[in-house]
């Protein structure tokens, strides 16, 4: 799926880069927001966490612009904040406790950014399950509750909200292939194989955006992470965090949603704008 270093430098010349219209930016981001507006606690959170996203994703569409150093430096970071934070808003819309508890902890006058937090959002945890149960040992009595996690891609997500909303998607506004942002999943993709599919995906994503992150490369990273590689991931990874975040428009209990008319005309332009990121 990725493939790191692919040791291409091209001279890049001025280039005129294509630019996201500064009214689908803030559209974008409401994709994974939903509608605007303090009303509660949750919604502040939620806004709180969209100021970060909403820099990350400004910044990305800028990357193209910049020299090769900068894209090697500086892509990475930016991916995996937009990664992260996009899905941070997505537990906040689907478990608005765990994102909730988390705010009053930090709200606590005797939080020290300094020390750990053992009930911080961890991306094996609660993106990832850290250990999800076989499909048919899910629904078992003998099941106990310590054990049905939350894991935004965890199997219980997967079935009792994914699955359904992703089905109802694909039946009710794309037979005819309407739904732009979910073309590369449409025609091999059943709604059992969305999340699993997805959960491949970003795990090589995050995977990639990290190594440009961590210490953890020892090669000049300007090579392992040349302009070709690194606008093709932040590309890829932002296709499939706009099509979650479309099918969370479908979840019945999701807080915050769109109406899935408007979402879907928001996504189709997104899928355009990324189609054409980094061309000149």
């Amino acid at each position: 799926m990725l493939q790191l270093g692919n040791r291409i430098n091209p001279q890049i010349a001025t280039f005129q880069i294509q630019m996201i219209d500064a009214a689908l930016l803030v559209d974008s981001v409401k994709m994974l927001t939903g509608p605007t507006g303090v009303v509660s606690e949750l919604d502040q959170v939620i806004n709180n966490i969209s100021s970060r996203t909403s820099g990350a994703f400004e910044e990305i569409w800028k990357l193209p612009e910049k020299d090769e150093k900068q894209i090697s430096l500086f892509g990475p970071y930016l991916g995996r904040t937009f990664l992260e934070t996009a899905f941070m808003i997505l537990i906040a819309r689907l478990d608005g406790f765990r994102i909730l508890s988390l705010m009053h902890l930090q709200s606590n006058e005797e939080y020290d950014v300094s020390k750990k937090s053992s009930i911080a959002i961890q991306w094996q945890g609660d993106i990832f399950a850290n250990q999800d149960p076989d499909y048919k040992l899910m629904w078992s009595q003998d099941v106990s509750t310590n054990k049905v996690n939350r894991a935004l891609l965890g199997n219980y997500f997967e079935v009792v909200y994914w699955r359904k909303a992703y089905q109802f998607l694909q039946d009710e506004y794309n037979a005819s292939g309407r739904v732009k942002i979910l073309s590369k999943y449409t025609a091999s993709t059943s709604a059992t194989k969305f999340i699993p599919r997805l959960r491949g995906e970003i795990s090589g994503y995050y995977s990639c955006l990290s190594k440009g992150v961590h210490g953890e490369l020892v090669v000049k990273t300007d090579i392992v992470y040349d302009r070709t590689t690194v606008i093709s991931t932040l590309k890829d990874m932002m296709e499939a965090v706009f099509a979650i975040s479309l099918v969370s428009h479908c979840v019945h209990s999701a807080h915050t949603k769109i109406e899935i008319e408007h979402a879907i005309d928001i996504s189709n332009q997104v899928k355009e704008a990324i189609d054409k990121y980094g061309q000149e």
